[in-house]
């Protein structure tokens, strides 16, 4: 892990930032079809595995012309993002996947993540370096599955199109996965390949019937405990493939505190467990030396909701990571270790 050149950093924040900033520009190859008397103006827009043919208007009228004036500059400023990810490929930020890409893509198009959808599990840890400005330890990037998190249960695309409907645009071999009570809205879905995507949601009550609908997306999310407290004021962040994917993440130290405590909770299932604690520890390390004292404000914060369930796994996690008990001596942890 080291940390960027301050230009590298600062390339980084502005792939985010300009990723934001068009995240509703269109964007493709102009074309002219004639109808009748009339030439239209249309875009082939990338979305997900394919294009879209959107329609621009009339090419006569001054309105279109400004518009495909707007497609072509944001054209031209999504050829500058691919650019600025090449020089930050060549000094350790780590492109997503390409089928993920595509995935989160659709999802991004589809109004997603502007209407509520948060990005957890290992795409988020993806996109912690450009947050972050610096590198992450490669071995454990690769992930077959996407999660993503509804804050609300109104959540809904643009459009209202469902969620299968989205995810066809990435691939049209995804499935909805068949829950145990078939009138159940499905709250998984799979490609042929095996890629899986889960949609998640705070668990709001003890003993809620899963999954929850989300109407607005004709789909269900598995309602999870310390999803409310992982995304409370996620942050804008850019996915690293492409011109960027603009989404929200859970802020990097509340991510790795609830890696800490989830590493715990895993049942039977040693390989996402250390998965688990890698991302943990890797994001501890960084933030302890460039952020000092933003690990301690979310141990402490976790430490508040209670002991059996939050101070008792962190503590058995960073056992788990620091076996020799150097853990004790993490500056970032003394005042949560003096309060337990």
């Amino acid at each position: 892990m080291t940390d960027l050149p301050i230009a590298y950093q600062n390339l980084a924040a502005d792939y985010i930032q300009k990723t934001h900033d068009d995240s509703e520009a269109l964007r493709g190859s102009v074309y002219q079809q004639r109808k009748g008397n009339i030439e239209n103006v249309f875009v082939k827009m990338p979305v997900g595995a394919g294009r879209k043919s959107l329609y621009v208007g009339p090419a006569l009228h001054p309105e279109t012309q400004a518009k495909t004036e707007k497609i072509k500059q944001a054209s031209e400023r999504a050829r500058a993002r691919r650019k600025d990810l090449s020089v930050l490929n060549k000094v350790g930020i780590l492109s997503t996947h390409s089928y993920a890409g595509r995935v989160l893509d659709a999802m991004a198009y589809h109004g997603l993540f502007r209407n509520g959808a948060i990005l957890v599990g290992t795409l988020a840890y993806q996109c912690y370096p450009l947050l972050l400005g610096c590198t992450l330890p490669s071995t454990q990037l690769a992930t077959d599955d996407a999660d993503l998190v509804a804050a609300s249960l109104a959540i809904q695309a643009d459009e209202g199109i469902d969620m299968l409907s989205i995810l066809k645009d990435a691939d049209p071999s995804f499935e909805a996965i068949p829950e145990l009570d078939a009138r159940a809205k499905p709250s998984r879905f799979r490609s042929r390949i095996g890629f899986v995507v889960d949609l998640l949601t705070p668990t709001r009550k003890r003993g809620e019937k899963q999954p929850l609908e989300l109407k607005g997306l004709d789909a269900g999310a598995t309602s999870l405990q310390y999803l409310a407290w992982l995304i409370d004021e996620s942050a804008p962040a850019a996915l690293p493939y492409s011109s960027g994917i603009p989404v929200y993440v859970p802020r990097p130290e509340r991510y790795a505190v609830h890696k800490l405590i989830i590493s715990q909770k895993r049942a039977h299932t040693a390989t996402k467990t250390l998965k688990d604690l890698a991302q943990a520890k890797a994001l501890i390390e960084v933030i302890e030396r460039t952020r000092p004292g933003l690990i301690s404000d979310q141990l402490l914060e976790a430490q508040a909701q209670g002991k059996q369930g939050w101070s008792d796994p962190i503590v058995k996690a960073m056992k788990a990571l620091w076996p020799d008990g150097s853990w004790q001596d993490h500056p970032e942890f003394e005042e949560f270790l003096s309060e337990l």
